[in-house]
């Protein structure tokens, strides 16, 4: 599945979305939404990279956006924004013509796109299990995968809640 397109407007306090499966040490699983809200639409001035490095003599002007993923206690205190937010709940984009990947304008198509990704990263583990060979390897891969699939079911109900 593409990542979403850009909208035409993207201004400060547009909220976007994106969903994911996360599995708990105590065997446990969930569903986290996230919602992103534009913090800043700003020019800045960057460079060109190339593999990573940074080409010298290549600046040029770049529209850059600030997302902030809104979390009750650590982004979102006592109805206003925080002082600090950490960079795990932060991400910046250069204006294109998508979105960052995961991150969509409505939640059915977050929730879409979640659940295709966790369908691909099954099918993946499915197809590597047989090619390894250690047995500790083996049975991590599987843990990994037993967890996948409780993901993926939780992000298949959600779907549902979704489209009804």
């Amino acid at each position: 599945m593409l990542a979403c397109k850009s909208p035409k407007s993207l201004s400060k306090g547009d909220v976007y979305f994106s969903f994911e499966g996360i599995s708990f040490n105590d065997g446990s699983t969930s569903i986290e939404a996230h919602e992103w809200h534009v913090r800043s639409v700003q020019n800045r001035s960057t460079y060109i990279e190339w593999s990573g490095l940074k080409l010298r003599n290549t600046r040029r002007k770049a529209v850059m956006v600030s997302l902030v993923s809104k979390k009750q206690g650590v982004t979102w205190v006592k109805g206003a924004w925080a002082k600090y937010i950490p960079k795990a709940h932060k991400m910046t984009f250069e204006v294109s013509d998508r979105l960052p990947e995961g991150i969509y304008t409505t939640k059915l198509q977050a929730i879409k796109f979640a659940v295709q990704k966790w369908e691909a990263d099954i099918s993946w583990y499915e197809n590597k299990i047989p090619t390894i060979k250690a047995k500790r390897e083996i049975a991590q891969y599987e843990e990994d995968l037993a967890c996948l699939k409780k993901e993926l079911k939780l992000l298949k109900s959600r779907l549902t809640k979704l489209n009804k």
